[in-house]
């Protein structure tokens, strides 16, 4: 803590002043669907999670909107003093995984307290804030058992994951990473192991039956629909069903680069649905598309690194997070107001401390109480240029994604690959651990691009683990440099 209180300080400031500018949190267009459980305990007694979400953060939203304070007022310290807590964590991460850790706590923790895209979110009425949060924390507790190895280290470890996969729906995914860590470091106690991998496995069980969501074989499934074989074998039939969305989805890639969107993800929907009605099929849509998916997939095996990379180059160099500007401040938080206005006007009073009798009540409250925070979007701006400034060369730079161009993918994330790469090389109490968490933090990081949209803000659990894996990159490169040194410089019979 000694060590991290330089960056605590200067977080602290941050959000100090920007609580001053913004005493009020922002709503997302997502914020609608957290807010369902919300409504529904308050207006009708039950408790449910919104279809394409997982249960932490409507929880989360639903304990402040309890307390006798605008929920608007109070989620941003909360949200804050998690992005607190992560610096600290982060701080221990650097302690743990670097062998010269004194050269580099002070600048990364720095740098983490004032990474604008985390303090957008924690700003913001979204699950990204927790969902960062809990993955340094899972980083955390397994850096911690790959230490301990006790009882109480692995249930901090269980404890982190149910964390990461209520955040969240991707956060699950991790328990691959549990998997092979207990594996790596437990092969040879066996009755040990087996004790614990029938806990792990209760608790990977549990976990899946309260976060399953609705849409990931949809989301997958359009992501890939351009490239759907001509015959299907695990859908007869489908192909003439999707063959209109096939060949408009291919035609606007072939003439400016454009990704599905929400509105070709609609069009999926609509198309599966019918599909299924007319055919007499029935069963789950969700499960279609699965298989739909894999076999998109398997099928178009050759093609999937070119379509990753193509995505990436299409969002590695935009923020991950918004700024606060008159765009945001009025114009999008107007739409997520009244997206749903029958809902949230009957949660206004919690929310915003006021009623809404009409959407122009919104406007007026946005007026009033969101001003544009200028130093934070100079901040913003100059951040995201220098993380953009050093970039890969692309061939495919002329064709035009929507509003944007293909562009280089910024070489921080091949440093910080690199950085990963050679802490799994690295010998030691922490090589297993690192290796897989490595291998399924990358396995995730690809899962994500595949899947989503090309939002760059599905990436932002990232952004803490960037500047850790190039301070872990760089002080593996100057611990060897410093043995080869040692080595040159010993007598050979000392050797």
């Amino acid at each position: 803590m000694r060590w991290c209180l330089p960056a605590l300080v200067v977080g602290a400031v941050l959000r100090v002043m920007l609580w001053i500018d913004l005493p009020f949190a922002l709503l997302h267009d997502d914020t609608p669907d957290y807010l369902s459980t919300t409504n529904g305990l308050l207006h009708h007694g039950e408790l449910s999670v919104h279809e394409k979400k997982t249960f932490l953060y409507p929880l989360f939203l639903t304990a402040h909107t309890l307390l006798p304070i605008p929920a608007l007022r109070t989620l941003p310290l909360t949200q804050h003093a998690l992005g607190l807590a992560v610096v600290l964590l982060v701080g221990g991460l650097v302690q743990a995984w670097c062998r010269k850790w004194r050269w580099w706590i002070v600048p990364i923790t720095l740098l983490t307290a004032a990474n604008p895209y985390l303090l957008w979110y924690e700003h913001t009425l979204m699950a990204e804030s927790l969902f960062v949060f809990a993955t340094v924390v899972l980083a955390a507790a397994g850096t911690f058992y790959a230490m301990r190895r006790s009882g109480g280290a692995f249930a901090l470890l269980c404890g982190a994951l149910v964390l990461e996969a209520g955040a969240r729906p991707e956060g699950k995914l991790l328990f691959g990473f549990a998997l092979l860590l207990l594996v790596s470091l437990h092969w040879r106690e066996r009755r040990l192991l087996g004790r614990r991998l029938m806990i792990f496995s209760v608790v990977a069980l549990a976990t899946h039956l309260v976060t399953r969501t609705e849409q990931a074989g949809l989301l997958l499934y359009t992501s890939l629909a351009r490239l759907t074989p001509e015959r299907l074998t695990s859908a007869p039939g489908f192909e003439p069903y999707i063959a209109p969305v096939r060949a408009g989805l291919q035609h606007r890639w072939e003439a400016r680069r454009s990704f599905p969107g929400a509105e070709d993800r609609r069009d999926v929907a609509r198309v599966v649905k019918t599909y299924l009605k007319e055919t007499g099929r029935g069963g789950s849509s969700e499960k279609f598309c699965q298989r739909l998916a894999m076999e998109t997939c398997a099928r178009s095996f050759v093609e999937m690194p070119r379509w990753f990379l193509q995505k990436l180059q299409a969002t590695a160099s935009l923020a991950p997070g918004g700024r606060f500007n008159r765009d945001w401040m009025v114009g999008a938080q107007k739409d997520a107001w009244t997206s749903d206005f029958a809902k949230l006007q009957k949660l206004a009073p919690r929310l915003a401390g006021r009623p809404f009798a009409t959407e122009s009540d919104v406007e007026a409250f946005l007026e009033e109480n969101y001003p544009s925070v200028r130093w934070f979007n100079r901040w913003h701006t100059r951040w995201t240029d220098a993380a953009a400034a050093i970039r890969f060369p692309v061939r495919d730079a002329p064709h035009v994604v929507p509003g944007r161009r293909l562009q280089g993918v910024p070489v921080y994330f091949a440093l910080a690959a690199a950085g990963a790469f050679a802490l799994m090389l690295r010998r030691g109490t922490l090589q297993p651990f690192h290796i897989a968490w490595g291998l399924a933090f990358a396995a995730l990081f690809v899962v994500i691009f595949l899947t989503a949209n090309i939002r760059p803000r599905f990436r932002i659990a990232y952004e803490p683990f960037w500047l850790l894996y190039l301070a872990a990159g760089l002080d593996a490169l100057f611990s060897r440099a410093r043995a080869s040194s040692a080595d040159r410089s010993d007598p050979p019979a000392n050797r």
